[in-house]
């Protein structure tokens, strides 16, 4: 009966980010100066979105670096910013779920729920001098 126990465990608990965070993960995009929309381009090397920020976007899980451009208008400038993709502390869990076990942590590896960005980010639309809006 402890075998049985032991194993479902072990089963139950490995892949455990990829189980419980998903794939993908929404970010709020957070506008500096929120007095008018600007318009931004989101990418991490598996996507690329245009969105007026504020906004919630959907980016797919991955050890890369999300960068954010604003897009030069009227009246904002053009701007970009650098966000480091962080271990999801899911992940932790494969430990004490599968005794360390590799199969669980490549499992988050490959689908990419192993990585986790922060939940909003706040973007640095600059206005310019010459805005009369």
């Amino acid at each position: 009966m402890k075998k049985l126990i032991s194993l479902v465990i072990l089963f139950g608990l490995s892949s455990c980010a990829t189980i419980f965070s998903g794939k993908t993960q929404n970010i709020n995009l957070l506008p500096t100066d929120s007095s008018e929309r600007s318009e931004v381009e989101i990418s991490n090397g598996k996507i690329i979105q245009n969105v007026a920020i504020p906004a919630m976007v959907v980016v797919p899980r991955a050890n890369a670096n999300l960068f954010i451009k604003v897009k030069e208008n009227s009246c904002y400038k053009a701007s970009s910013s650098i966000h480091e993709s962080k271990l999801n502390w899911f992940t932790l869990m494969n430990i004490f779920g599968t005794w360390f076990s590799t199969s669980s942590t490549s499992t988050d590896s490959a689908s990419g729920a192993l990585w986790s960005y922060d939940n909003s980010i706040y973007v640095n639309n600059q206005k310019k001098p010459s805005c009369k809006k």
